[in-house]
């Protein structure tokens, strides 16, 4: 289960966990089986401090923060940031993580970012740039390659792209006139590496 935070856990959270003790099985309404250790108080929060499912760890990077089309020169950002359908968007054991912040990144080592620093968020804008985000077990992570537009033709056809361990999930050709962005949101296994890699490039989808 992931480290509790200070505020409730909703029953579609505490349904995502899968905890392993020993003997005693705990029914939390009619939603979750909860396996707790011998002899434990299962109304105690500490009870489920620190057992954890192990965590997913992503490795991402962008090949370029722009391209050139001959004519234009199109300007590209990136970032990662968890997302809940419940609208929750605090990872249960690494906390926030956005564009621009990330909890505990440089105190805890959760993350890192090459551009922006520890802590200072996911997003990536200057091209060749990379980091790194562990995320909680069945959390999702929502990733997001963005064009801005030049309101002008292009001159050479570019495509955005976004890979995961070598597949590529999601691709555009922008739009010239309006903000072009792909989106993939990306669930995360427990115990599973990815390799995310947003891409710009010249040809089409």
């Amino acid at each position: 289960m992931g480290y509790l935070p200070n505020t409730n856990l909703a029953i579609t959270q505490i349904n995502r966990e899968y905890v392993v003790g020993s003997n005693s099985l705990v029914t939390i309404g009619n939603s979750a089986n909860i396996y707790l250790p011998k002899g434990s108080n299962q109304y105690a929060m500490s009870t489920y401090r620190g057992k954890r499912i192990p965590p997913a760890y992503i490795t991402y990077s962008q090949n370029d923060g722009g391209i050139w089309d001959g004519c234009h020169y199109w300007d590209v950002l990136c970032w990662m940031e968890g997302y809940s359908p419940e609208g929750n968007n605090i990872d249960p054991d690494f906390g926030y993580v956005g564009p621009y912040w990330t909890q505990n990144g440089c105190s805890g080592g959760f993350s890192t970012n090459t551009e922006r620093g520890c802590g200072s968020g996911t997003e990536l804008t200057f091209g060749g740039g990379s980091g790194t985000q562990y995320a909680h077990g069945k959390f999702t992570m929502k990733l997001v390659n963005v064009m801005i537009p030049q309101y002008a033709a292009f001159c050479t056809p570019v495509y955005l792209s976004i890979w995961v361990n070598g597949t590529r999930v999601g691709c555009a050709n922008p739009n010239a006139y309006a903000e072009t962005a792909v989106i993939y949101y990306l669930y995360c296994e427990p115990n599973t590496t990815y390799n995310v890699e947003f891409r710009v490039n010249y040809g089409s989808c």
